[in-house]
């Protein structure tokens, strides 16, 4: 059984969720004051709160389906966030040098 679902988190409910990107980082304070920081993740994640997009028991119903069908947390899914949905820089068109997917050697064509 995999951890991830194809599957994308109903629309209807996602437009109205709050939330985005969000760092672990921990912070520890010395006997002498000092601030000793650490990172716990390389890459922000992102965390949603889907329920001020509920609008009616139907809405309500779709979710708990939806995370009957993930088992709570066990699977995770596809989330679309309409902030973050371009490889460009803000005000840009999508490019073939946005990000890089493989090194090519003019032969190799499976990566």
């Amino acid at each position: 059984m995999t951890a991830f679902h194809d599957v994308r988190f109903p629309v209807s409910l996602g437009f109205g969720a709050t939330g985005g990107p969000e760092r672990r980082n921990e912070i520890v304070t010395l006997t002498s004051g000092r601030e000793k920081r650490n990172q716990r993740l390389a890459h922000a994640r992102r965390r949603y709160d889907a329920g001020t997009g509920m609008r009616s028991l139907e809405d309500l119903q779709l979710l708990a389906a939806f995370f009957e069908a993930r088992r709570g947390s066990l699977h995770a899914f596809r989330f679309r966030d309409p902030f973050d949905w371009s490889s460009a820089a803000p005000g840009q068109l999508p490019g073939v040098l946005d990000q890089q997917i493989g090194t090519g050697d003019g032969a190799r064509t499976e990566f």
